[in-house]
Formats: C-alpha cells, structure tokens, sequence
C-alpha cells in the first residue's frame, strides 16, 4: 500500500515506529524505504527494530548506511548497533564500532558503556569486557 503521507516524517515515524514495536519489522523496512528523506530518529527506530527481533547484520545495514551519507549518529543509535552485535558471530564487528566509538569519543556515554560491555560478556570475550572503561 502506498501512502502519500509518507511525505510528512511525523506519520512516516509514527508508522515505522508501530510496525517495529509490533513485530512487523518486514513491514516497517518498507516504510522506511519509501520514506523521501530518512533522518536519524528513522534510523534509529529501524535499528531498534531489528534488534529487537534480533536481526544484527541488517541493523548494522541501517548503521553502515547512515555512516556513508553521513547522518548524524548519535548515543541512542550507537547504543543500538552495539546491542544488535550482542552474539558471538559478530564479536570481530563489534570490535571494529568499538574501535570507531573510540575515535570518536562515544565512551563518554555510560549508556554506549554500559551496551559495550553487554556486547562483549555476550560474545563470551571477557578479557574485551575488563578493557572498557
């Protein structure tokens, strides 16, 4: 179904926002898609999306797409990426956005902190847990 109000990010958000919360991640990622223009808080909420469906490589898509066309990223998103790669499969990956979180200073944050050491005690890497902070 298309809609035209699409063109308005509130309703755009709203939408997403309920297919993600809903389960209907599949559903939300068509929203997101058809979406004219697509802002942090959308990224945000279709990162939140897939991992709370636990889909970690597409949440890291959204992710690395925000980085290529330089939207901003901010704690919620970061906190959210490194939550999706709480799973050992993606522990090498979770080392490399621990390393682009170091370089730009995102280890401030004891959110981002709190979900990197999540990360690493479960991808069983707990020598890379003690090292945080």
């Amino acid at each position: 179904m298309k809609l035209a109000s699409l063109d308005d990010v509130f309703i755009g958000s709203s939408l997403l926002d309920m297919y993600c919360k809903s389960g209907f991640v599949s559903e939300g990622r068509k929203v997101f898609d058809e979406m004219p223009e697509r802002n942090t808080v959308l990224c945000a909420i279709m990162i939140s999306g897939y991992v709370g469906e636990r889909m970690g490589k597409e949440a890291l898509d959204v992710f690395e797409m925000m980085r290529r066309e330089e939207e901003g990223l901010d704690k919620y998103v970061f906190t959210s990426v490194i939550c999706a790669l709480a799973n050992p499969q993606f522990v090498d990956i979770g080392k490399q956005i621990h390393c682009f979180g170091v370089k730009n200073r995102w280890f401030v944050v004891v959110s981002v902190l709190n979900a990197l050491i999540t990360m690493y005690a479960k991808c069983r890497s707990l020598d890379d847990c003690l090292q945080v902070g």
